[in-house]
């Protein structure tokens, strides 16, 4: 499977060396991306979408205090999906993954391996290997928008004999 045009600009920005990379959080003002908050700015820079927003403030070993953000996709006007740790349904739409925290394996994440310390040139060089679980293929019935369902949704009427 080839990957979207979206995920293939992501991955050359993580090779680019251009991004400073964080732990724990999309981002933090002044310290960086994660992987995730790198594509959630990638996704605002090419779709005026989205925006930043400080989700808390946490001291610092200095003693000052220090903004972790979250980033906020208005889907309707009023709805808003935000996260400040995992990607909002848009970004990860956007991307093609099959989960918002990047899963690979029931143990493994894109989110959990950048927490871990893999640089961003070991993670896009694991998203250019396209693991199995990582994207959508382009014959899953889809996600349904209403609960993000990986399976058949019955309850909102996506995939299987529901979404006929």
């Amino acid at each position: 499977m080839a990957l979207n045009e979206n995920a293939g600009i992501w991955i050359e920005a993580l090779k680019s060396g251009r991004w400073k990379q964080t732990k724990g959080h999309l981002a933090g003002a002044g310290e960086g991306f994660c992987c995730l908050g790198v594509a959630c700015e990638l996704f605002r820079r090419q779709t005026s979408r989205g925006r930043w927003e400080i989700d808390k403030l946490e001291r610092a070993k200095d003693g000052s205090f220090r903004p972790d953000l979250r980033f906020v996709v208005e889907r309707l006007p009023g709805d808003e999906d935000s996260s400040a740790e995992v990607l909002p349904f848009a970004v990860k739409e956007w991307l093609g993954l099959a989960t918002a925290s990047g899963e690979i394996t029931a143990n493994s994440s894109l989110a959990g391996l950048n927490d871990a310390g893999r640089s961003f040139g070991e993670i896009a060089a694991l998203i250019e290997s396209e693991p199995a679980g990582l994207f959508l293929r382009s014959d899953d019935p889809g996600l349904c928008p209403e609960c993000e369902a990986g399976e058949d949704c019955e309850q909102h009427g996506v995939g299987g004999e529901a979404g006929l």
